[in-house]
C-alpha cells in the first residue's frame, strides 16, 4: 500500500514538473479569465475608458511571451454600451523585465478584425463633467516597437454624421519608441482606388498625456497625386494650427 501511494505521489510530482516545464517554455498557454477585471479597471484608471474582453484572454510564456486576447470592446464611459472600437483579435508582446520596472515597453502589437466608430468620443460639451480623462492617473513610461492591424473598418453610428468619402479594409503598420516620434504608414481603397498615407508625429509620451500641443505631418497619396500637411494639433481641438 505504501509503494502505491509513492508510485502516486511520485507520477503526480513528475506530472507537476512537466506542466510547469511546457508553461515556461510556451508550449501551453496559460486561461487569464481571472485577471479580466483588474485590466479593466486599470483601462479605466489610466486612459479613462471601458474596456471589456468577452472571449478567451491567454498568456504564452517563452523566449517571446504573448498576450491574446479576443472579442475586446473599448467605449467612453459617457457613450454608455456604444463601443468606439471592437476588436476581433488582439495579439501583444511584452518586454517583461521593463514591466518588472513598470514600465511599458512592447515588441509588438498585432490586431486584426478591427471596427472604430469615428462618430463616438467627441469633445465633452462646456460645463459638463463627461471627459473621460479628467481622472486619469499618471501613466508610466511606453515604447512599442512594432504595430500591426489588418481589416480595419470605419463606420458612423450616427448617419447624421457619416461621411461620403469612407476608405475600406485599412491596414496599418506603425511604430512609438521611447522619446522618439510616432512612425505610421496606412493603406486602403476607397471606391477601387488605392491610397497610401504615411504619418510622423510626436512621440507617444505627448499624446497620451494630452500636451497642450502635439505636432504631425502627413502625407497622402492617391490617385497619381500626393497631398502633404504639417501643423499641430492644439487642446482644445477647436483650435488646429495647419501650416
Amino acid at each position: 500500500m505504501a509503494i502505491k501511494v509513492k508510485r502516486y505521489l511520485l507520477i503526480s510530482a513528475l506530472v507537476v514538473v512537466a506542466l510547469l516545464t511546457a508553461i515556461g517554455f510556451g508550449l501551453i498557454p496559460v486561461n487569464l479569465f481571472f485577471a479580466k477585471p483588474a485590466i479593466s479597471e486599470l483601462a479605466i484608471g489610466k486612459l479613462g475608458m471601458d474596456l471589456e474582453i468577452r472571449g478567451p484572454l491567454r498568456i504564452r510564456f517563452g523566449p517571446v511571451p504573448a498576450l491574446t486576447a479576443s472579442g475586446i470592446a473599448i467605449r467612453f464611459p459617457a457613450d454608455g454600451d456604444k463601443p468606439l472600437m471592437q476588436i476581433e483579435q488582439l495579439v501583444v508582446k511584452p518586454r517583461l523585465l521593463a514591466l518588472l520596472d513598470s514600465d511599458v515597453f512592447l515588441r509588438s502589437i498585432n490586431a486584426r478584425g478591427v471596427e472604430f466608430d469615428y462618430c463616438q468620443g467627441g469633445p465633452p460639451k462646456s460645463g459638463t463633467n463627461s471627459d473621460p480623462t479628467s481622472h486619469r492617473e499618471s501613466l508610466p513610461p511606453i515604447a512599442i516597437d512594432q504595430v500591426r492591424i489588418q481589416d480595419i473598418q470605419l463606420f458612423c453610428s450616427n448617419k447624421e454624421r457619416e461621411l461620403a468619402f469612407l476608405p475600406q479594409n485599412l491596414d496599418l503598420e506603425a511604430s512609438a519608441p521611447l522619446n522618439g516620434p510616432i512612425e505610421a504608414s496606412m493603406a486602403g481603397r476607397s471606391d477601387e482606388h488605392e491610397f497610401h498615407l504615411t504619418l510622423s508625429s510626436g512621440g507617444l509620451a505627448e499624446l497620451l498625456e494630452d500636451s497642450s500641443s502635439f505636432p504631425f505631418e502627413l502625407k497622402l497619396q492617391a490617385l497619381d497625386s500626393e497631398i502633404s500637411v504639417t501643423g499641430n494639433v492644439s487642446r482644445p481641438l477647436s483650435e488646429p494650427e495647419i501650416a
